[in-house]
């Protein structure tokens, strides 16, 4: 199959995964997974995508969900495998680290699963308790050194050192009203956490794992990515729509833009110079990171959400 530059949408209420033609927004082609996929991670070569078959349309929802990982194979536009969660249910956060390994977290089992070599067969290897309740997004560090929960029920933001014979006793950071999105800086001394309950985004201290501040943002900030000069973009959930980029050091909203409707996800290409931004009307529109002009908008499947540029 040739290749071209698209982008891979997780479409939660189809189901599936779909893949854009990112020049005319045509459906290369649609990948069925079991019900109500989240969230997916991108193996380090890009050949992979970890689906989290969460089994339930949102946390809101008193289902026992699903309890598998889908590994879809990027080149072939397939389902190779899955990977099971066993007894633990609902995995929705989920993270490869550069050496590939993945990371899942079981929300209505407040678990972390880890499996070191998911490209072979078998379950995940490792489990650690997070320590927080309903943990519904996940934060690892590059180096796989450190994992971060945000805790919806609890409302907190809990850690455990990953490290070779360090002790994993989880350890709450800090609290918030409704932690959810996140994104690390560029070094990831700092971790950013939407708190979603009100108009905040925490400042953690990744080394030191304590709250060191407050970036002020609009009301329900959701998701966010931090783009090459080290700003936030943050997509915000409730009557106001607008995207914000937010120059972290100064809390000052350099940038603003409302899409025509609501935005749940916001993600950088690898060279951060576009952004994909999946938005409540079924569509997807991608702007340009320097003029913040929207360069191409097309219509997706039942409920886009986490996406990803590729090669496909």
């Amino acid at each position: 199959m040739k290749q071209e530059e698209v982008l891979a949408v997780v479409q939660k209420s189809d189901h599936s995964v779909g893949f854009y033609r990112i020049a005319d927004g045509a459906e290369l082609s649609r990948v069925p997974t079991e019900r109500y996929p989240h969230e997916f991670a991108v193996s380090p070569d890009g050949g992979a995508f970890y689906i989290s078959e969460y089994g339930v349309q949102s946390s809101a929802s008193e289902e026992l969900g699903g309890n598998q990982i889908a590994v879809l194979d990027v080149r072939e536009h397939r389902i190779s495998k899955r990977i099971s969660c066993g007894e633990f249910r609902r995995p929705h956060g989920i993270v490869c680290d550069r050496e590939g390994v993945l990371y899942a977290l079981c929300e209505a089992s407040n678990r972390l699963l880890i499996k070191r070599d998911p490209g072979k067969s078998g379950t995940f290897e490792e489990t650690h308790p997070t320590g927080g309740e309903k943990g519904h997004m996940l934060a690892v560090k590059r180096d796989g050194s450190r994992a971060f929960f945000m805790n919806i029920d609890s409302r907190t933001v809990t850690t455990v050192d990953l490290k070779a014979g360090a002790d994993a006793i989880p350890k709450i950071v800090c609290e918030g009203k409704w932690p959810e999105g996140f994104c690390f800086s560029r070094d990831e001394s700092l971790l950013y956490v939407a708190d979603r309950g009100g108009a905040d985004i925490l400042v953690i201290d990744a080394m030191q794992l304590k709250q060191v501040g407050v970036v002020r943002s609009r009301p329900v900030p959701l998701r966010m990515t931090t783009d090459n000069r080290g700003r936030i973009v943050c997509v915000h959930f409730g009557e106001d729509r607008t995207v914000s980029v937010i120059n972290p050091e100064n809390g000052e909203e350099e940038v603003s833009f409302e899409p025509p409707a609501a935005a749940v996800f916001a993600g950088l290409d690898g060279d951060g110079r576009r952004a994909a931004f999946s938005l409540q009307n079924d569509t997807v529109q991608i702007y340009n990171t320097e003029s913040w002009v929207c360069e191409a908008e097309f219509d997706t499947r039942a409920e886009p959400d986490v996406a990803a540029f590729v090669r496909a």
